[in-house]
């Protein structure tokens, strides 16, 4: 479900925002860019399971932020619109992730 709201809000928008013409490239490289990341992750978040420390925190920390900057590089290049206009569709896809990130967490 959290992958998938951000998605139909924006699909939502498309016409509004005028970029129903690259939606699709976009939630397709979107996809895949997760898909990508997340298997990278894997062997980070094991060796934080098995071993944890400074090290991988600091490592998986990194791989965080690297995550945003490839991201907003996906909306740039996907949508094919201004640097920043392409930052705020990003922008307000984290917002509503991390909005239901804390609102899942806060029911269990």
């Amino acid at each position: 479900i959290l992958w998938l709201v951000p998605l139909i809000i924006l699909g939502l928008l498309a016409r509004t925002l005028e970029i129903s013409d690259r939606f699709t490239t976009y939630v397709t490289a979107s996809n895949w860019g997760t898909l990508t990341f997340a298997t990278l992750l894997l062997p980070l978040t094991l060796a934080n399971a098995f071993f944890g420390g400074g090290l991988v925190d600091g490592l998986l920390v990194m791989a965080f932020f690297v995550s945003l900057v490839f991201g907003f590089f996906v909306t740039y290049l996907t949508l094919q619109k201004p640097p920043m206009f392409c930052f705020g569709i990003f922008f307000l896809s984290f917002l509503i992730n991390i909005t239901l990130v804390l609102g899942f967490s806060k029911l269990g």
